[in-house]
């Protein structure tokens, strides 16, 4: 083919006029020849090499182009009838072209024409239009008609494109084709030969004749090679490449021996994935719906096959086998894998597979189980006709064999019934069917084979008849049988009908005489657990004793203002604003039942991350589901906030103001009594409470047999009564008086009142207990207090003070209305305490025997309305611990964690400013006030510098404490501060040269004031209205937000990175969720985001940092990086979409301890929680590298 020109020519030819094209495609609304920072900038030196022929390039329009280069298209048009961009290359003269050129090739010569190519493939072609018969919002005044030209001209394409690839430093594909060849000179004849059989059709002879050849076993450099080719995306030079071929290629009616051929193609690929650990190919095979593919087939398969015998060339046990087995290792990297299910009409087959054959494919029960998590797939299987009977009827015929694979097999069938049962139709015919009689003498049998003694062991481990994988097998038959009895006795029919059978006394039978010391850990820990359990479910139920108070403190909200441009645009009411909005769930709150954690041993993390489950309904992500409405400020209302950037016009050479500052204790003093509260305060806390560090790392508690210690104790114990002696009560001593003179400070040592039991207060700042009753003379029982103006229950931060205590006494506290499923108290967690005699030791873990457990309280009045708005039951669960106290007469603070008061922050960055480095620069600003009018602090540290300096270094944003419950936020911030402003070090003095920080310590200051877990006086969590906040009801919101389109808008300058930190209840050590846009649940996330985003992974640059700067703390498998739709208005995402930040980032850290490196096995402590948040600027530094 005849070459038209030598990119030695056109390298001088089309270089400016390239960078131009960058410009008019990349540069939204703006002529080209104005664009100060162009994308391309400078021109990249284009190697040479050869032009493609005249033959292969075709007339492109300007989204063909876009599109072609990794880019959305630059011009949208919505409609079919509307005009598309076309700029036609036969209304243009030819281009004049002076110089030498080689021999053959002309002086002139006009790009191919239309006429002389034909259209390109499907895409819609409209009337040729110019630039300026665009619409107003898209005209480029820019574009020349040479770059039209350009536009058509297949050279420029191929160039923009490997331009593209080399400013994100990647190869191109013509590059990495090279490199390939340069390895292997070619593709290998089994590459070509299923490239070519993957492009026929399913029946072709010439695809029959290849089958043979191809579908062999392969060596290890063929397997390698055939994951190269097919196993992600298309390849170069091949007529059909990547799995998305492959899975077209399952499409039609295939004969047995291809499907085989396709199904081994797809397990390598998966196996090998997963092997590398390679998650981002491994959810590219899942976006390519793997799942719905393999189902059609898998569909189909069954109805040929179900009514066959086993012997019938039909039915292929291999091709059933690959297929469970692709089926459950991909839908575990599938989120939705239970709603395609569903949806794809497999459930109805797979029941009537699993009721006519007995010798299943081994993939086919972990499959079945894991679709039955569902609770709409788990009604589905258990209403299918008969399925109930021969569920029951092949878990009988199992129970009496005991060798592993039968007892292996029954544990799986176990679990089927667990989920189906939770149906109610289904649960009433099984108890109709006498289910828990079974259940008891199922066991008893196994607890008796799994139970058997030491000795017993020993001997039969010396003559090798000892089985450990029968005993492990009967132990989970144990733990599910136990959480199956569980489930049954939440509901009273089954309740009754276990207290008739005796279960309470064959459980304290079996906890006492079978289950000693000796089991430590492992599942022999969870049956002791389980059992106790048990027994508490099947205990007499007691009413909640606060179910017909309502709380008496509560605040005047005030009336919603008008929204800012881009939401509704009227006014509301401000309680009915407030429940559309508190409509999100944390991956900290509650994501399954207690029971459903017995049978999540075989659940891979990828199901578990953040809080995310199958959706049932699919509503939460659809993938073509409408973004939420956001609301932003105009530029106008954006001005009010000009004053909190003032170094960009001033510099920060002139020093921050000066002022004669306050001894510490009069600064304390004065800061407590400027703080507005709600809730009563009697006193106010000691500033030593706060700055006293801890002295001493302890160990994570011992939990083993707590339970069991527990429960045998309740068992001996007689009767509660009907009525407990009431301590302390906070709704009467909140607005019947208070008693005696209000104390500015607590004391110590006072005279022991003997006539009195323990006394309790919780009146001061932060703090949190409304009622105390005695029901032992050693055993208090404690409730918390509701957030103010709640929207929905939240009850976990608790902080009370503790007096009239003897010395060496063992006392009971039991928190008594939790409400999560699981705690971190459980697995060795205990709560923290500050003595008053002994303030020089600080704040220091305390509690024997810590229990975390579903009590015996129910609120039947709020059960009666869950059942009328079939909203989930609510059931209460209980802290228990003991604590011995070593000082008579002493006053002590019991917290969920190290409190951290709104007074302290205040005070801490007035003396933090007071000691700061001579060249640090440190504003405070107030940028809004709380609901209750308690100022919002933003600080602006960064070095003394001139405007020209600051205008050149990046801005980091930092917030914290927008959840009030989550202290050890306030504690990593305390780090960031101190580290900031006073610490010596070169890293801290870079970090001041190349960074401007905009810190916003503390978000909500009314729900810390008041004691509140997680919401803001408006009664709702701030972390779910970033979308559209409120300024009348969400002002802490309203003005950080603010803040940040600012930085975005006014200033024109992106955060570098926005940290918004947060503390986990379920989780060890700290970790990052982000946002990855090939991981949303919006589709059009993936390519409405820059590519460079994607490619360079920049969503993984934080966690990068940690990883390299503190592997010790820092647990980067826990990090997650999904977009679920619950989230769009958290902090995190909604910074990510709105303004454009890939670097946005949720900092979850534990309030447990640590579970790798140096620290494992230690709870963490505030001096571990400032060394996080050192740690957090360290990877900045590593980040900028």
């Amino acid at each position: 083919m005849k070459r038209l020109f030598d990119f030695s020519i056109i390298k001088t030819l089309w270089a400016a006029r390239l960078q131009t094209l960058f410009q008019s495609i990349f540069g939204k609304n703006t002529p080209a020849k104005s664009i100060q920072n162009p994308v391309v900038q400078p021109v990249l030196k284009v190697p040479k090499t050869t032009i493609p022929s005249s033959s292969s390039k075709r007339e492109m329009h300007s989204s063909t182009v876009v599109k072609a280069a990794f880019r959305k298209p630059m011009i949208k048009f919505i409609g079919a009838r509307l005009p598309r961009p076309l700029y036609d290359s036969k209304s243009l003269p030819p281009l004049q072209i002076s110089g030498n050129f080689p021999s053959g090739v002309t002086k002139t010569a006009a790009a191919p024409t239309a006429s002389s190519i034909g259209p390109v493939g499907k895409i819609p072609r409209g009337q040729g239009i110019e630039w300026n018969q665009l619409p107003k919002s898209f005209q480029r005044q820019g574009m020349s008609e040479e770059e039209c030209e350009a536009v058509n001209v297949s050279f420029v394409l191929f160039e923009i494109r490997r331009l593209l690839l080399k400013m994100r430093n990647m190869p191109s594909d013509n590059e990495e084709t090279s490199s390939t060849q340069n390895n292997r000179q070619a593709w290998s004849q089994l590459i070509l030969d299923t490239s070519k059989y993957l492009g026929e059709s399913p029946h072709s002879k010439t695809a029959e004749s290849l089958l043979p050849s191809i579908n062999r076993g392969w060596t290890e450099e063929e397997k390698q090679e055939l994951v190269d080719a097919f196993g992600h995306k298309k390849r170069l030079h091949l007529t059909k490449s990547g799995v998305k071929s492959v899975l077209a290629a399952f499409e039609g009616d295939q004969p047995q021996s291809d499907i085989i051929f396709l199904c081994r193609l797809l397990d390598l690929f998966f196996s090998h994935f997963s092997s590398e650990n390679d998650r981002k190919k491994e959810k590219y095979i899942v976006k390519c719906d793997a799942i719905a593919t393999l189902c059609r087939i898998t569909r189909k398969r069954i109805f040929l096959t179900v009514d066959v015998r086993s012997d019938d060339p039909a039915v292929d046990p291999y091709l059933d086998e690959l297929l469970w087995k692709l089926l459950y290792s991909i839908g575990n990297r599938d989120s939705r894998v239970s709603l395609k299910i569903r949806m794809c009409g497999l459930i109805t087959p797979m029941c009537k597979l699993f009721m006519r054959k007995d010798n299943l494919p081994e993939s086919f029960l972990p499959f079945f189980i894991k679709i039955s998590r569902s609770p709409r797939n788990g009604q589905s299987i258990g209403r299918q006709d008969g399925f109930m009977a021969r569920l029951m009827s092949k878990i009988k015929t199992l129970d009496n064999s005991d060798q592993t694979p039968q007892v292996v097999l029954l544990d799986k069938h176990l679990q089927l019934l667990f989920f189906t049962i939770k149906n109610k139709r289904t649960r009433t015919h099984l108890l109709r069917e006498n289910i828990c009689k079974y259940l008891l003498e199922v066991l008893r049998r196994h607890l008796a084979a799994s139970s058997n003694s030491r000795p017993t062991r020993l001997l039969s481990s010396l003559f090798g008849t000892f089985d450990k994988s029968l005993l492990a097998a009967h132990t989970e038959v144990v733990i599910g049988t136990i959480a199956i009895l569980r489930l049954l006795s939440n509901f009273k029919k089954a309740r009754d009908e276990l207290k008739n059978l005796q279960v309470l006394d064959i459980c304290a039978r079996e906890l006492k005489e079978f289950w000693s010391d000796e089991w430590k850990t492992g599942p022999k820990a969870r049956i002791v657990d389980s059992l106790s359990a048990l027994c508490l479910r099947c205990m007499s139920p007691l009413p909640y004793p606060l179910e017909t108070r309502r709380f008496p403190v509560d605040f005047p909200l005030p009336t919603a203002a008008p929204s800012t441009p881009g939401g509704h645009g009227r006014i509301r009411n401000s309680s009915s604003l407030n429940i559309s909005f508190d409509n999100g769930r944390s991956s900290d709150e509650d994501g399954m039942d207690e029971e459903d954690e017995a049978f999540n041993r075989d659940e891979d993390d990828e199901g578990k991350e953040g809080g995310a489950s199958d959706d049932d309904d699919g509503k939460d992500d659809l993938e073509g589901g409408a973004l939420p409405k956001t609301t932003r400020l105009t530029q106008q209302q954006l001005t009010k906030y000009a004053p909190f950037f003032v170094e960009n016009e001033q510099g920060t050479i002139q020093p921050t103001f000066s002022m004669m500052y306050q001894t510490g204790q009069e600064t304390w003093r004065t800061t407590c009594e400027k703080t507005r509260h709600v809730m009563p305060i009697h006193h106010h806390l000691p500033i030593e409470m706060f700055t006293t560090p801890t002295r001493v790392r302890e160990k994570t508690a011992k939990t083993t047999n707590n339970m069991k210690k527990m429960i045998i104790e309740e068992l001996d114990k007689p009767e509660r009564p009907s009525t407990n002696q009431i301590i302390y009560d906070l709704d009467t001593a909140a607005f019947d008086g208070l008693p005696g003179p209000e104390l500015a400070f607590p004391t110590s040592g006072v005279k022991l009142d003997t006539s009195k039991d323990l006394q309790f207060d919780s009146r001061f700042e932060s703090g949190n207990l409304r009622m105390v009753m005695q029901v032992a003379p050693t055993h208090y029982e404690l409730f918390l207090s509701p957030d103010v103006n709640q929207m929905r229950d939240h009850y976990q931060w608790f902080f009370f003070q503790v007096s009239n205590m003897r010395k060496s006494v063992k006392y009971t506290f039991e928190i008594a209305n939790c409400l999560k499923a699981s705690s971190l108290y459980s697995q060795g967690m205990q709560p923290v305490m500050y003595s008053m005699m002994e303030s020089a030791n600080g704040w220091r873990r305390v509690g024997e025997n810590v229990c975390y457990f579903r009590n015996l309280y129910i609120n039947e009045h709020e059960e009666k309305r869950n059942v009328e708005e079939q909203k989930k039951k609510k059931y209460y669960y209980s802290i228990r611990f003991n604590v011995t106290f070593q000082n008579t007469g002493d006053i002590c603070y019991i917290a969920y964690h190290y409190p951290y008061t709104y007074s302290f922050l205040n005070a801490s960055m007035s003396l933090l400013r007071k000691r700061r480095q001579e060249n640090v620069y440190c504003r405070e600003d107030v940028i809004g006030h709380s609901l209750a009018g308690n100022p919002i602090k933003m600080l602006t540290v960064t070095s003394l510098a001139s405007a020209a300096e600051i205008a050149s270094r990046e801005v980091v944003v930092l917030s914290a404490r927008v959840h009030p419950g989550e202290t050890n936020a306030s504690w990593i911030m305390q780090g960031i501060l101190e580290n900031l402003l006073c610490r010596q070090s070169n890293e801290m003095y870079r970090l001041r040269e190349t960074f401007v920080f905009k810190i916003i310590p503390m978000i909500n200051p009314d729900g810390v004031i008041n004691g509140s877990h997680r919401c803001s006086l408006a009664g709702i969590d701030l972390n779910r209205v970033w979308d559209r906040p409120n300024e009348s009801l969400h002002p802490e919101i309203h003005a950080t937000k603010a803040i940040i389109q600012y930085l975005c808008e006014v200033v024109n300058k992106k955060p570098f990175v926005y940290v918004d930190i947060h503390g986990h209840s379920k989780k060890w050590d700290y970790f990052v969720y982000g946002n990855n846009a090939a991981d949303s649940w919006r589709a059009d996330d993936a390519m409405e985001v820059p590519l460079v985003q994607i490619e360079e992974e920049q969503h993984l640059a934080l966690p990068r940092a940690l990883e390299a700067t503190c592997p010790s703390r820092f647990n980067n498998s826990e990090c997650r990086f999904n977009i679920s739709r619950a989230k769009e208005s958290s902090a995190r995402v909604n910074v990510w979409r709105q303004f454009g930040v890939p670097t946005a980032y949720t900092l979850e850290s534990t309030f447990c301890g640590f579970h790798k490196g140096q620290n494992a096995g230690y709870q963490i402590s505030t001096n571990d929680l400032k060394e996080i948040g050192r740690d957090l600027l360290h990877s900045f530094l590593e980040m900028i590298r």
